[in-house]
Formats: structure tokens, sequence, C-alpha cells
């Protein structure tokens, strides 16, 4: 039977492993995400700049805000399933990000 107990903790193991793997997936995900935020609101500003006032521009201006709110909703979804996965595991991860100490 103790194997069968080491077998069961091997696997507890893994499993923590992986949702280690899958916390920094989505925590990497989340920092490119709003590296490309940051480069998309970086180039509205730089085309609301521009003096002009084409049909062309405000389609354009237009597309970049649907990109920018997309990226948005990509962000607020990776960081609910990093919320999730830092619930789930428990660990020492979720306790960096709120300090439950007065």
């Amino acid at each position: 039977m103790s194997k069968a107990t080491g077998g069961g903790q091997a696997a507890s193991a893994s499993s923590e492993s992986s949702e280690t793997a899958a916390i920094t997936q989505l925590r990497e995900m989340i920092k490119q995400l709003q590296k490309q935020l940051a480069e998309e609101q970086k180039q509205l500003a730089q085309m609301m700049a521009d003096k002009s006032d084409d049909q062309a521009k405000l389609s354009a201006i237009t597309a970049k805000q649907a990109s920018i709110a997309t990226l948005n909703g990509e962000i607020l979804s990776a960081t609910s399933q990093l919320l999730e996965a830092l619930t789930q595991s428990g660990g020492s991860s979720a306790g960096g990000m709120v300090n439950t100490q007065a």
C-alpha cells in the first residue's frame, strides 16, 4: 500500500509542477499582451496627432480602437484565468498578489 501512496504523492507533485507551468505561461501571455497594447495605444496616439480629417484616417482610428478593445478583453480574460489558477493552486504565488498581513 505504501507504493500506492508514494505514487499518489508523485502524481500530486506532477500536478503542482504543471500548474506552475500554466501560471508561468499565463503571466508571460499577459506580459506580451500588455506590450502589444502599449504599442497599439502608441500608434493610436500618433494617428490622432495627425491633423488631417480624411475618411481614411477616421477608418484607421476606428480599426485601431477596435484592436485595442480586443487586446483589453484578452488581457482581462488571461488575468481572470491566472487568478483562477492561483486560487486553485493555493500556493505561495497566490500570496504574492494579496498581502493578508496588517
